[in-house]
């Protein structure tokens, strides 16, 4: 699949969002990625041999500017192709991986836990 086209699949699964969910994720950063980082998944205890990483929720960090006043970077999520087209035979099994992964981490971003988001 072309990245645009698996941009435009996070686009459609953010529109499921209902607005007045959507209208509070303000200056969240959704990106697509190719691939997790192996030393990602390791800080993340992962085997990156034997596991895979569709998406991550990360919050927001503060950084320190020239102006010594605090400002915070957004919180972002990455969706991460290279493994949800590994695991997919097609393009429909694709655009529902993508919309779960999607709506998934946007649940992180909302304070559920893993538990929480599987269980919704």
């Amino acid at each position: 699949m072309r990245r645009r086209e698996f941009e435009d699949l996070v686009e459609k699964a953010l529109q499921e969002i209902p607005e007045q969910f959507l209208d509070k994720i303000g200056d969240l950063a959704i990106l697509v990625e190719d691939w997790p980082e192996r030393e990602l998944l390791l800080e993340l205890g992962m085997n990156p041999d034997e596991e895979t990483l569709f998406g991550l929720f990360s919050p927001g960090m503060p950084i320190f500017n020239a102006t010594s006043d605090w400002d915070a970077l957004p919180s972002r999520i990455q969706i991460f192709r290279g493994p949800i087209e590994e695991v997919c035979d097609t393009d429909a099994e694709i655009a529902e991986e993508v919309r779960l992964t999607v709506l998934h981490e946007i649940g992180h971003y909302f304070g559920l836990t893993e538990e929480q988001v599987e269980h919704l």
